[in-house]
């Protein structure tokens, strides 16, 4: 029986290849883009918070807690406050003019210099430091180091919702968010407590990264992917109308697999796709023509998804850095071993572990004699040089425990595993060598070895905190110290 159909089986098959071209790519495109933001937005929000806390350990938090105590007082003094909504008003102007004597402050000017250094290392879009105040809930500006329109000293500002939490929890900080506003675009920030040595908060180290140059060349690459996919729509669909016929089922079928599984790069852990790369379709004709077409367009999906890919990489490269400055902030410049700051944090890590129930460690305290007396009859440089040897002896000695420099001539291991077991034995050759040098009449006095020694092992009898170890290695090392005047003839 003959029927008439209302549509050829050519024109269904153009239509139904159209209709899954478009959704898949489409998806592909939405998928894609949305992969790629949230991946950069959860990097920037990384490198923020990296920043931050490097900014944290890394700046004189004295000097913070002295300048903010200025800034609060002059804040708290002010009766008219006029918060950052009217900013360009004569009021807002009269309300800043107030704090313009912070300006010539010596802690300020060198926070803004050490803030501005680490700006332009990061090349991110600003860091500051602020500080909150809870009645109301409000966000001081103390230093602003931005170059453009930095925001004033004393500058107020409303806490968003999402971080009212540091009111309560004063430590949590600011964790990394992101904000939109028309006055600064699309900014990822993040915000850390700086702490001084008494474990107070002196102010939040902040930093802003712009993410307004991503979000453009994303909105751009995007534009163009779906120009790219309408185009090539286009094409498929005047090709399936006029030249479809009852040879290109299979070929069809495998364009069809091919788009589906398209959709299942993200399931391999992969931001791009070689799904029509790895096709082949010999039919000379348009069908061939439509596997040329979509193997060009995944190619150029690929390569804009390679290029925004491209750009975290060099997000990662700021990470390298950061990593470096933090580094740096904990290492002594003369000697290569660990400084006050690490030692600090060192002790802090022994107290928890104290509290944990830790108790084999012990604390080595070392003071370099004869130090003084380099110092003034050979110069400075003689002096350095007698510190880096009589330190290479303590490293060389300690190759299993961290060694620090506390002081000029002080230094402090602290004793686990094999130096724990081997006290004894290491400080006994250090003895040695000091012996060794006192009498060896031919040595220059820079290149001799003297060196003060006593030790501690936390015994829970008689300690209850790292500080009375220390307290103990200490009285240790000026009783060898008072021996070595006697017997030796060590100056200090």
């Amino acid at each position: 029986m003959n029927r008439t159909f209302r549509h050829s089986l050519g024109y269904k098959a153009a239509l139904f290849i159209i209709i899954v071209t478009f959704i898949v790519s489409s998806a592909s495109i939405l998928a894609g883009a949305h992969i790629i933001h949230h991946y950069i937005k959860n990097r920037y929000k990384q490198s923020a918070t990296e920043l931050a806390s490097t900014i944290s350990v890394s700046i004189d938090a004295e000097a913070v807690l002295r300048l903010r105590q200025k800034v609060m007082d002059i804040y708290n003094k002010t009766e008219t406050k006029v918060g950052s909504e009217e900013w360009g008003t004569p009021e807002f102007d009269e309300y800043a003019s107030h704090f313009s004597s912070i300006k010539e402050d010596p802690d300020y000017k060198n926070l803004m210099s050490s803030l501005r250094k680490i700006q332009s290392v990061n090349e991110v879009d600003c860091v500051y430091l602020s500080w909150v105040t809870s009645n109301p809930d409000s966000f001081i500006y103390i230093i602003d180091a931005a170059i453009e329109e930095p925001c004033p000293i004393g500058c107020i500002d409303p806490l968003y919702d999402i971080n009212k939490a540091v009111i309560s929890n004063p430590d949590i900080g600011f964790p990394a968010y992101t904000t939109k506003t028309e006055a600064y675009g699309h900014l990822v920030t993040a915000g850390v407590p700086i702490y001084t040595r008494n474990d107070e908060i002196a102010a939040y180290s902040l930093v802003d990264i712009s993410m307004d140059e991503i979000d453009r060349v994303q909105r751009h690459q995007i534009m163009m992917i779906f120009l790219m996919d309408g185009l090539i729509s286009l094409v498929i669909c005047l090709i399936c109308i006029h030249y479809i016929h009852n040879t290109v089922t299979t070929p069809i079928n495998k364009l069809n697999d091919a788009a589906l599984k398209y959709l299942s790069t993200e399931q391999n852990n992969s931001l791009t796709s070689s799904r029509f790369l790895a096709l082949y379709i010999h039919t000379g004709d348009e069908i061939e023509q439509l596997w040329t077409s979509m193997k060009q367009m995944e190619r150029n999906m690929n390569d804009n998804i390679t290029n925004i890919i491209a750009i975290t990489n060099e997000l990662s490269e700021k990470k390298i850095e950061v990593s470096q400055i933090s580094k740096m902030a904990r290492t002594d410049s003369l000697t290569g071993v660990q400084n006050k700051l690490a030692y600090d944090e060192a002790i802090k890590r022994l107290t928890d572990d104290l509290k944990n129930g830790g108790t084999r460690f012990g604390l080595a305290v070392f003071d370099l004699n004869n130090l003084k007396s380099v110092n003034d009859n050979y110069g400075h440089d003689k002096g350095n040089a007698y510190i880096i040897s009589n330190v290479l002896t303590i490293c060389d000695e300690f190759k299993h425990s961290p060694v620090f420099r506390i002081g000029g001539d002080e230094f402090v291991v602290i004793l686990k595993n094999e130096d724990y077991q081997n006290i004894d034995h290491h400080l006994s050759n250090i003895d040695a060598l000091n012996k060794k040098c006192s009498s060896d009449s031919s040595m220059k006095d820079w290149d001799k070895i003297s060196i003060a020694f006593g030790y501690a092992l936390f015994n829970k009898v008689q300690d209850n905190s790292v500080d009375s170890v220390f307290h103990r290695a200490d009285i240790a090392m000026y009783k060898k110290k008072k021996q070595m005047k006697t017997t030796t003839g060590i100056r200090e």
